[in-house]
């Protein structure tokens, strides 16, 4: 028996945030200058991958008026990017992400706790915006902002624990 879950998830990314500054903007250059001529009008790859930390998840199903938490173990994400720089400070990319989890177990209110099996897939696709900053330094501290659209699907495949 299946069941599924679709309920959009808050995900934590500081992980994989950190790893793709460091990876994507932690190069020596020899003079910013020349930096700044050969970043613009050209294109770049990027690729992140990390921890997907999540913490527990209420839920409330209204038809039959059950409420609790399921917990989630830590799981992996990996993306990866197109882009383009604008100018030598401004560029704009496309990124397709993926997240796993798997359930961990479940806590239904007024009843009890239970193993749980199946798990929590996500999959965004976004639209960034970035500026970065030339401080001299060889790692680059950016700003960005960003549109998308998220998937979000929950699979429940075992109930053994009821």
């Amino acid at each position: 028996m299946r069941f599924y879950v679709r309920k959009q998830l808050w995900i934590i990314f500081p992980a994989l945030a950190l790893a793709g500054m460091v990876v994507s903007h932690a190069r020596a250059e020899a003079k910013a200058s020349d930096h700044q001529t050969k970043a613009q009008g050209r294109f770049y790859l990027a690729g992140y991958m990390g921890l997907n930390v999540m913490d527990k998840q209420e839920f409330n199903e209204n038809s039959t008026a059950t409420s609790g938490d399921i917990a989630l173990s830590n799981g992996y994400s990996f993306a990866g990017a197109l882009g383009f720089h604008i100018t030598s400070k401004l560029r704009v990319e496309g990124e397709v992400s993926h997240m796993r989890n798997d359930f961990d177990g479940i806590d239904l209110s007024g009843i009890g706790s239970f193993g749980l099996g199946g798990d929590v897939k996500s999959t965004l696709a976004l639209i960034n915006l970035y500026y970065d900053f030339d401080l001299g330094w060889d790692l680059k501290p950016f700003l960005g902002a960003g549109v998308g659209y998220g998937w979000h699907d929950g699979t429940i495949n075992d109930l053994s624990g009821f």
